[in-house]
């Protein structure tokens, strides 16, 4: 297969017994466990890792297989510039680029006026991304990123659309000394044998590339200090619906995340059968990602995307957890982030009462794949219900997506942190048993005694039951989405 038979570039890479890997440079002491350090590694044939992992070997080296031939071996990492106003550099995915080329110190001589600004990423990406590719509109934009939606130049009538994600560019040299906990490149094998650097993040979409439940990768560009990864479309696209600019001059094409599937008035936007659909396929994504030891450490309500027919499509996979064995999945701290408070746990809601309530990182020995599977049980409570687990029904209660810890509603939220701790789960009573005892298992038990990813799926038909389900599937209508489309 293409791939396996690159890997004897990769093999040549291979320490001798005492050295480092040539491919993994001099780095951090925390990078030695992360998945773009070990990935390579593990999909070389006969490397100590893959004899000592095979099966994790095997789903690796066979997902990357299959995504090389669904994608007709086309180039992966395709700005081949060199030269960067006037400044010769070789290409910025290169090995020699990504060792010897730090963007910070280069955005401290160059500074860029405004690197967060939509309209200033778009100027400064990749040439040939914008020879190809015509941005029609914006999807959304935050401190760290822009996602724009585009299609193919020259292919009229009937083009094809994509999103692109444009952040700054980290090279590795960077991510060193800047002390990134993982590093911010994964080297992969071209067809023509060249090893080039791509985002972690776009190398993961490349793993699930045969999935239904991802953005599928189509390209990346790393052009000097910006970064361009080419992906799916997932959102409504069609233009002569968005008619009305946004403020940065392009039209808004907002994705119908899981947000929308609570009403501003604390109603669910599904019934019992649909959410179990949409519940299936986040479930059935992130099963297909724990066959690869991964699991998406930033998942939330904002982090998945419903379209017209109830597809699912989980974003976001710049932040994943990845471990060869149990251990590797326990970390030290917790993390708190006050635009989260909605996904508070017992566990949380205990240590942060001990350490702080709003310390960032607080002090506790856990297994982050339990906080993952408690992030789905809260979503999954608040699309059956409009309104999050232990919420106060009283009108007034907090918005929880929007919570700061300089908000007045910080009493609010803590005496729902003290129900969390000291209070029963209460469910909808008009939710059939099959649901409750899902909710249960998820919500209202220890974090020992919670279901694992595996369990979920095979001990609970619950989420199995809208297949029997004679009916075509569409998606209501939401007056906040709509709203959001045209303001």
């Amino acid at each position: 297969m293409i791939y396996r038979f690159a890997c004897n570039t990769l093999n040549q890479l291979r320490p001798k017994q005492g050295q480092k890997h040539s491919f993994t440079m001099d780095t951090e002491e925390q990078w030695a466990c992360s998945f773009p350090s070990l990935i390579n590694e593990l999909l070389i044939a006969e490397s100590p890792l893959a004899t000592k992992y095979p099966d994790l070997h095997y789903n690796l080296l066979t997902r990357l297989e299959i995504a090389f031939i669904q994608r007709g071996n086309k180039p992966i990492s395709r700005c081949t510039h060199t030269i960067f106003d006037g400044y010769e550099a070789g290409r910025s995915d290169a090995v020699c680029f990504q060792q010897n080329e730090d963007m910070a110190l280069l955005d401290y001589i160059d500074p860029i006026m405004y690197p967060d600004d939509p309209a200033t990423r778009a100027k400064l990406i990749c040439p040939s991304l914008t020879n190809r590719l015509e941005i029609y509109g914006l999807a959304g934009s935050g401190t760290f990123g822009t996602v724009f939606v585009a299609c193919e130049r020259g292919k009229s009538p009937d083009p094809d659309h994509f999103a692109i994600k444009i952040e700054s560019h980290t090279t590795m040299l960077s991510g060193i000394l800047q002390h990134y906990y993982s590093p911010p490149m994964v080297m992969v094998i071209e067809k023509s044998g060249d090893l080039r650097y791509i985002p972690a993040e776009a190398f993961v979409m490349l793993l699930l590339k045969s999935s239904k439940r991802f953005p599928d990768l189509d390209s990346v560009y790393i052009h000097d200090r910006f970064q361009a990864i080419v992906m799916s479309q997932c959102v409504d696209w069609a233009t002569d619906l968005h008619p009305i600019p946004g403020d940065e001059g392009y039209r808004m094409f907002a994705p119908f995340t899981g947000k929308y599937l609570m009403t501003s008035d604390g109603r669910p936007l599904l019934d019992e059968m649909a959410a179990a659909r949409v519940a299936f396929q986040i479930l059935d994504g992130m099963v297909e990602m724990a066959d690869l030891n991964l699991y998406h450490n930033d998942f939330s309500i904002n982090n998945f995307i419903v379209d017209r027919h109830l597809n699912v499509t989980i974003i976001d996979l710049g932040d994943v957890k990845f471990g060869l064995d149990d251990e590797d999945f326990f970390e030290d701290r917790r993390s708190y982030l006050p635009f989260q408070e909605h996904l508070m746990s017992p566990e949380l809601a205990k240590v942060l009462s001990e350490q702080g309530f709003f310390e960032e990182n607080p002090i506790d020995y856990h297994d982050i794949r339990q906080v993952v599977i408690w992030k789905f049980g809260v979503i999954l409570f608040g699309i059956l219900h409009g309104y999050w687990p232990w919420d106060d029904r009283r009108e007034g209660q907090p918005n929880l997506l929007r919570f700061g810890t300089h908000s007045e509603d910080i009493p609010r939220a803590l005496e729902r942190r003290e129900r969390i701790m000291s209070t029963p789960l209460i469910l909808n009573e008009n939710l059939s048993q099959d649901c409750k005892d899902v909710l249960r298992a998820l919500l209202d038990q220890p974090p020992e005694d919670r279901p694992n990813l595996r369990e979920l799926t095979r001990g609970f038909p619950w989420f199995m039951q809208w297949g029997i389900v004679n009916r075509v599937w569409e998606r209501p209508l939401s007056e906040e989405f709509d709203r959001c489309s045209f303001e």
